[in-house]
Parts: C-alpha cells; structure tokens; sequence
C-alpha cells in the first residue's frame, strides 16, 4: 500500500460528514485499503461522527414495523420475526403457522439452522417441532412449535426464520414483495401471524440486516440511525400506540445487530459502514 494509514483516516476524515446526518467514505479511499485497514477507517469514522452525534438533539424515530419499501431491496440477510403481544403470556407450548411463497424457499425449509430464538427468549424458551405442508402450488405452509419456560423481563420478539431464499434471487424487487410472499395472499399481505391456540395471534415482521431504517438499502444513513440509538437518541414515532411502538423498536434492534452478537452499539454501526464500504467500492 502507497498511502500511509494516516492518511488514508485523514482523507476518510476529510470526506465524512461529521454530522447527524450520516458519514460518507467515498469509493477511492475504500479502493486503496485492505480488510483490515476498511475495519480501522470505519471504526476511526464512526467514533469520530458518534462527537456530532452526541451533541445533537435530533431524534431517529423508530420506523413502522409493518411499512415496507416498494422500490428496491436490501442485498443482506432477510428474516421473518415473530412478535407476540406486549402483555400477553404466552403458553408452555405454542405452534405457529407460517406461509412461505415456494420462490423463496430454500431446499430444506424445515432445517432447524433458519429458526433462531430471539435473545429475549433466550434459556426462556426453544425451537420444538418443525414441519412442513403444501398449501397451493406456490405457498408452503410451516408449522413451528416453541417450548416456552418463563416470560422475559421487558418486551421481546419471540424467534427469527432465516429467509435465505431471499438472497440473490433476481426475481424479488423489493422489500414489499417479502412481504407479500409470507402472506397466506399477496393481494391481501397481513402482518398477523396464526397459532394453535386461537386466542393467540402473533405480529409478523420481515427486516433486512443493517437495513435499520427499513427503506430497502444498507448504507450511511443506517450507521447513523444505530449511532443515534447508542447516543439514547431514538424513540417512537409520533402517533404510534404502546403496542406498535414496541413491535418498531424490537425489529429496529434486529436489523441493528449487525454482528448478531445480541446487543446493539458501536461495533454494529461499525460493521454497517465497513459493509458499505466494501460493497460500495
């Protein structure tokens, strides 16, 4: 490498926005460092942006958990999260009902790696039983029971499905479309997720990684949002009732835990930009 580390940070520096508004790493400063050298600009960028982030009294507002965007799609890992209600108790045992479009179901839809429970529920809870079943030539439906000890402290999601059919398959378009394709009807998509006991029904939720601001990229303006829910700058959006604002801030730390480690904070913001970086060269 030609630039000294040094000033590669000074060039990156130079061209961040060290405002709320996000960073910006252009692609020639990207195209001259290593791996290791993007993880130490991102990292160097990202706290040097958390300064002007700290000082502003700007909010991030959670976006809707149920809003999706009809224009592009993310290029990480989608999954579908289940979300109880935020005062119910939920059962022992609970079956839940999902329906998958065949388009984005992978060989083996049943294999227990795509199911995960949320860390909420984790030691709280398990993945049982999972099994399958043809609803029509193009909806399968999924049937995953929980073994469920005890309630956590505070509200969280229940488990994820790992929608990995999603990833690089040409034929969806954007975010609305997974959506729809995890619906029992794409001309109807519901956000309202069926179980065995019929006086519980779960929220449905499709987030992309990183995608935090739920507008079908992974870019500058998600390491922002992250920044600012480190910096206790995020709340609910105006007009959004307990119940939904709950469900908005639980799938916004899905998509913010970008490391899956199960917390949200810097080194997640990090991750986001030295992703962007890289796929942005």
């Amino acid at each position: 490498m030609k630039k000294s580390f040094k000033r590669i940070i000074a060039t990156v520096m130079a061209i961040s926005t060290a405002a709320v508004s996000g960073l910006s790493v252009t692609a020639n400063a990207a195209n001259e460092a290593s791996d290791a050298e993007l993880t130490k600009i991102a990292e160097q960028a990202v706290m040097e942006n958390m300064a002007a982030i700290a000082k502003s009294s700007e909010p991030f507002y959670y976006p809707e958990y149920d809003s999706y965007d009809s224009s592009q799609i993310a290029p990480t890992e989608h999954y579908l999260v289940a979300l109880p209600e935020k005062n119910v108790s939920l059962p022992s045992s609970l079956g839940v009902y999902l329906c998958v479009n065949t388009n984005i179901l992978t060989d083996n839809p049943i294999a227990s790696k795509y199911y995960t429970v949320c860390p909420g529920y984790e030691g709280l809870a398990a993945i049982g039983t999972i099994s399958s079943s043809t609803a029509t030539s193009s909806i399968k439906n999924i049937f995953v029971r929980l073994n469920i000890w005890a309630k956590p402290t505070g509200y969280s999601p229940l488990f994820t499905y790992h929608l990995e059919g999603v990833e690089n398959n040409n034929g969806v378009l954007n975010e609305l479309a997974v959506h729809k394709m995890t619906s029992w009807s794409s001309n109807a998509p519901s956000s309202e997720l069926r179980t065995n006991d019929s006086n519980i029904t779960l929220k449905k939720s499709i987030y992309a990684l990183g995608d935090v601001d739920r507008d079908g990229d992974v870019d500058n303006d998600d390491v922002a949002a992250v920044q600012k829910y480190v910096a206790n700058l995020c709340k609910g959006a105006v007009g959004r009732t307990e119940e939904e604002s709950a469900y908005d801030k639980a799938v916004f730390l899905l998509a913010a835990d970008f490391n899956r480690d199960g917390d949200v904070d810097i080194s997640d913001a990090v991750g986001i930009l030295q992703y962007y970086q890289k796929n942005n060269k």
